[in-house]
Parts: structure tokens; sequence; C-alpha cells
């Protein structure tokens, strides 16, 4: 799902797929209260401060974050992190990961994700080895775009 400002309201893409299990077709809504935030937009919005994308978030799935005040505390960790993670909350059993690509101005411009089924996305596997395979890809996107690590 990407939030996109416009006129003081949010409208929103997301992919998803007829079955839906959310892997296929692009979707589009309205502005207005977007469905839940996945671990892909937190990785943009922690730099964007992208406050109407925390005024309300639709229930996904019980674990859904609604309240945006939960959220935006999340959102220092992510920016210390380098990556988010969406852990059920949009989608029951399925787990997100996504880390921000930046621009030469360090302007985070968009992020990079994995998403998959949380059976095979457990924790060891994202902390040993797809965390950091992610993060070097966003990185290597980044530089590309003309963005210079300190």
């Amino acid at each position: 799902m990407l939030p996109v400002r416009a006129a003081g309201a949010v409208a929103w893409r997301a992919n998803t797929a007829d079955s839906g299990d959310r892997s296929g077709c692009r979707r589009d809504g309205a502005a207005g209260t977007p469905p839940a935030l996945p671990a892909i937009d937190r990785a943009v919005v922690h730099a964007r401060q992208a406050r109407p994308v925390l005024d309300a978030l639709a229930a996904e799935t019980a674990l859904t974050i609604r309240d945006p005040r939960a959220l935006a505390s999340r959102l220092p960790a992510i920016a210390s992190r380098g990556h988010a993670l969406d852990d059920g909350e949009y989608a029951p059993d399925v787990r997100c990961v996504a880390a921000p690509v930046r621009d030469y101005a360090r302007r985070v411009v968009g992020a990079i994700s994995l998403s998959g089924p949380a059976s095979r996305l457990t924790d060891r596997r994202l902390v040993a080895d797809l965390v950091p395979r992610l993060e070097q890809a966003a990185g290597r996107l980044s530089q590309r775009l003309g963005y210079a690590a300190e």
C-alpha cells in the first residue's frame, strides 16, 4: 500500500489479488481512511512524518495497529533499526519487512519490501538472513539514486 497525500487528504494504492491474499493486482482507494499501514509504508512514513496517514487506520486483522499514537510511537524505532516489520497486522499469518530507499538529498523516496507466510519469515531467519539482504538491496538502490551514507 502506498499512501499518497493530496489536498490534505490521503488516497492509497495497494496490491491485492482477487482471492484476497493481497499479492496480485492493484487496488486504489479514495481519499479518506486508508486500510492498515503495512511495513513498506511505515518505512516511508517514518521519514516523511506523513501525519494524515496516521489520522485513522482501518482494522485489517485483529493485530492491526489502529491508534495513531501507538503507531507514531513505533516510528523512531523503525528509523533507528533501518527497517519496518508488519507481523500479521495487514494480513493474517503474513509478515512483511521493508527498508527505505533514499535519494541524493537523503529524502526517503520509496521502500523495498519482502512479504511471506509467517511460518517462513521467522524471527531467526529475518535477523540472520533476510533483513540484512533487504537493507543491502535498499542501500544499493539508494546509492544508484545518489544517496551517500555518512
